[in-house]
């Protein structure tokens, strides 16, 4: 059926266990989700050719952190994250030749398929990419606080991850097979000849491997003004690891994007106001990118084709307001306000 269709399965658990003044903590999570989804590439009110996209994903993660005592001069967070996720992703194109024949002559489609065409089953054509990736990513990391005063705080931080992935990607190409359906679900025999090769990219069989390792430092100052105003400013360093592209008319001079990289500077106040009743936060924000990932179509030799790319820089900057107000016991009214303004270069 045309539509959309997700399901997510989400779990973890959370360990504490105090050894003396210190905190040990490990969380193990688990996530999975399958997307299918079907849409008409017919051209025409009628459903013969239809396009789909399945996609399956599972990851499990686990995180061990060693915290130090609160309140004291110097208070430290040491910790490393592991995971390891596997992604599937399938795009046949159907046509099924039983509602085709229907449709034209006129006929219900069990019967021309039954009397007609003999029970042929639709036929599939590898009109996308089918991916399979598996990513494995270490990222140990430190956080330090030092409690200047009662009123002024320093606390800087650094992560580091290494990340891997293996990928086998098949991807139709002009003249690529047209296949049967299986009983199952799964490509059978190939007929041998293409004639619906909408999308189809120059692109074949291709498997590899990426590597990306990145250090993210982190800086902030925090300043109590008073009991109910606080003032800081943040520094941070970021990262988005490249990728494979999933999408099935993708050539094969955009298969594989790069790491995006971002580094933030943000300053702003938090306060508390009317005896507490009242609460009002304003932050500034810049953030410059250097490779950001955008995604964009363009029409090709042989079609459309949808890549990943990476931009040569972009910046993104504004001010976000929020506050709430207790007019009563049982009202808090909350105004939120964010302006963004994006620059891509």
């Amino acid at each position: 059926p045309l539509g959309a269709e997700q399901t997510i399965d989400n779990a973890s658990l959370n360990v504490e266990w105090l050894l003396g003044e210190y905190t040990l903590s490990g969380l193990l999570g688990y996530s999975d989700y399958d997307y299918d989804a079907s849409v008409n590439i017919s051209g025409l009110a009628e459903t013969f050719y239809y396009g789909t996209n399945y996609e399956e994903y599972e990851q499990t993660s686990a995180e061990l952190r060693l915290a130090s005592p609160l309140g004291e001069t110097l208070e430290w967070i040491v910790g490393v994250y592991y995971h390891d996720g596997t992604l599937k992703t399938d795009q046949p194109n159907t046509f099924n030749p039983s509602e085709f024949f229907g449709i034209f002559l006129g006929l219900p489609e069990q019967l021309v398929r039954e009397q007609v065409l003999g029970g042929l089953p639709p036929v599939t054509e590898l009109g996308g990419a089918i991916l399979d990736q598996d990513t494995e990513l270490l990222s140990p990391f430190l956080s330090v606080t030092w409690n200047v005063s009662d009123a002024l705080r320093l606390t800087a931080g650094v992560r580091y991850s290494d990340e891997d992935k293996d990928y086998d990607r098949d991807s139709a190409t002009p003249g690529s097979q047209v296949y049967l359906d299986n009983p199952d679900g799964s490509l059978g025999p190939g007929l041998g000849f293409a004639i619906l090769n909408a999308n189809g990219a120059a692109v074949g069989k291709t498997s590899g491997s990426l590597s990306s390792s990145n250090t993210m430092p982190e800086a902030m100052v925090e300043w109590d003004v008073g009991d109910d105003i606080m003032l800081f400013a943040r520094y941070a360093e970021s990262a988005k690891s490249g990728g494979v592209a999933t999408a099935g008319s993708t050539a094969a001079s955009g298969l594989i994007y790069d790491d995006e990289t971002a580094t933030s500077y943000e300053i702003g106040m938090k306060g508390r106001f009317l005896d507490g009743m009242a609460e009002l936060n304003v932050v500034a924000f810049t953030t410059e990118y250097d490779d950001l990932q955008i995604k964009s179509s363009s029409v090709g030799d042989s079609g459309i084709e949808t890549v990943i790319g990476n931009a040569g820089k972009a910046t993104s900057e504004g001010i976000e307001v929020d506050g709430r107000i207790a007019l009563t016991d049982w009202m808090t009214p909350v105004s939120y306000t964010h302006l963004t303004l994006p620059t891509i270069i």
